[in-house]
């Protein structure tokens, strides 16, 4: 992002996208003081929400929503007009070799490029350890809606809430303690705008979301 204080001065926008700046990642200790951080240049990204993160050993890895480029037309293109191909959000892992002190890049993979959309989560209790499920709002070839993801098995399962419907972002929520990961509901709200603007809070069995029904 492009911090603009002419823009700023003249009442514009503040943030705006600048392509020809680079992207980094920052890496550093946990309960570390921030001393030890290292900055890797990747490929050119736009990300907002992380799905999920972990280590293993010296390798940390990060798995967020995002786009090749600027995500959101309200912000300013610096150099050219604002792309909505590139700022299409897929779920990419990043992963760094944290045991290697030299500058390098780090590393990026698209994990479902057929699946896009925003605004990940995960089941909560497995922040910063290794994760089987995620969960999207976005679409693609089975269908659009909340998405879920498993890891393991590379299959992606789709609660479509129906026609004239529009979904929030959902939150995970267990289905009793010590319940296994995934095992549980997701909560959101679902606007439908053609019934005067009602609203609902729906509840999906998140092991049933690919038969769920509104």
């Amino acid at each position: 992002a492009y911090l603009g204080e002419e823009r700023m001065k003249a009442g514009g926008l503040h943030w705006g996208w600048d392509s020809t700046k680079d992207t980094y990642l920052g890496v550093l200790r946990r309960g570390g003081d921030g001393k030890d951080v290292q900055w890797l240049k990747g490929p050119q990204t736009m990300c907002t929400h992380v799905m999920g993160c972990w280590s293993d050993g010296d390798m940390v890895y990060v798995d967020m929503d995002g786009g090749d480029a600027n995500q959101f037309p309200m912000f300013p293109n610096i150099h050219e007009p604002f792309d909505p191909v590139k700022a299409a959000g897929h779920v990419r892992r990043f992963s760094v070799d944290t045991s290697k002190r030299t500058i390098r890049p780090f590393d990026m993979k698209v994990m479902y490029p057929q699946y896009g959309g925003g605004l990940a989560r995960q089941d909560d209790r497995y922040h910063t350890v290794p994760y089987r499920y995620g969960f999207l709002i976005g679409g693609g070839p089975t269908g659009g809606g909340w998405l879920k993801f498993d890891h393991q098995t590379s299959k992606v399962d789709v609660f479509n809430p129906g026609p004239d419907a529009a979904l929030s972002e959902m939150c995970f929520v267990p289905r009793r303690k010590g319940a296994p990961e995934g095992d549980g509901y997701l909560l959101g709200i679902c606007s439908r705008p053609k019934e005067r603007g009602r609203s609902d809070l729906l509840i999906v069995d998140a092991q049933q979301i690919g038969r769920a029904h509104v």
